[in-house]
């Protein structure tokens, strides 16, 4: 079995040799606007992704800043009413009224959710 080797021609003159360099630049340049189609895709979604998270984070906030915002004034009648009780005691510590809830014991009631 003999082997059969091909060498390549020679280009026969300027027409065919910027023909083949016409053929390779726009083969890269097909190549690069697929990828930056594909690039411009996967950004797409990432910013999306992005909105929809932000977008929910911030519902879950401003639904705890309103239930702050409507539970500060009861917080602040309660610490008030601690502060009356201590500067009437005079020196004399009088325990408060504990409130048990949910596996706490406080004086103040509050909501005690965490910030995400």
């Amino acid at each position: 079995m003999a082997f059969h080797i091909q060498f390549p021609k020679p280009l026969h003159g300027w027409k065919v040799f910027f023909n083949e360099i016409a053929v390779i630049v726009l083969g890269v340049l097909i190549a690069l606007a697929l990828e930056a189609g594909v690039e411009a895709l996967h950004w797409r979604h990432k910013v999306e992704m992005g909105q929809e998270r932000l977008k929910d984070e911030l519902l879950w906030n401003g639904a705890y800043m309103a239930e702050q915002v409507a539970v500060a004034p009861c917080i602040e009648a309660q610490l008030n009413q601690l502060e009356a009780r201590l500067t009437a005691s005079k020196g004399i510590n009088d325990p408060a009224t504990m409130i048990h809830s949910s596996g706490f014991i406080t004086t103040v009631r509050m909501p005690s959710r965490p910030w995400p």
